[in-house]
């Protein structure tokens, strides 16, 4: 099959796996359907779908400091509903996303020294948008690129937003 076909495919799949997934929201319980592509499977307990192709599964929770690699900046709370990790297996690799979205009344100048101190071996970089102080710091590992984004965030009453990703996989 070329590639195009495969792309195709796969971009219904999620589609169709999707819709799927939300349809099942509030059932609590494992359904298994037939496409075209293949039988794909939706377990709500635990967020996962499986299909002949791979794995996928996810998670809401906050993620802990741990899960994320690199520290949560002291005293900055956790914006509901912005975190979670999600994780992907097929014949291709393993991919892993973790996330999550703090915030602190503290400056901007202090939060970015806090981690230009705790990611001394990372790349930063500084630039203003729209008025506002926005800070990336980059960390780069074997499969692993972890950011840390610090801005001044009008939308949460002027704090200060501090945004950690961490993406790994074998393609990575």
């Amino acid at each position: 099959m070329n590639l195009q076909k495969r792309v195709i495919i796969l971009i219904l799949s999620c589609i169709l796996i999707t819709s799927f997934a939300f349809a099942m929201m509030g059932c609590g319980e494992k359904k298994t359907i037939m496409t075209p592509e293949g039988k794909i499977t939706v377990e709500e307990e635990g967020g996962k779908i499986s299909t002949e192709e791979g794995e996928y599964s996810w998670s809401g929770q906050a993620p802990t400091e741990a899960q994320l690699g690199v520290p949560i900046y002291p005293g900055a709370k956790y914006v509901e509903g912005t975190g979670g990790s999600w994780s992907a297996t097929s014949a291709e690799g393993t991919g892993q996303v973790v996330s999550a979205t703090f915030t602190t009344d503290d400056s901007f100048e202090k939060v970015i020294s806090f981690y230009k101190d705790k990611l001394s071996g990372g790349e930063y970089y500084t630039f203003e948008q729209e008025g506002r102080k926005n800070g990336q710091f980059v960390v780069r590992e074997t499969n692993v690129i972890t950011t840390v984004n610090v801005f001044e965030d009008t939308s949460h009453g002027g704090k200060v937003s501090i945004t950690i990703s961490k993406i790994g996989g074998s393609n990575i």
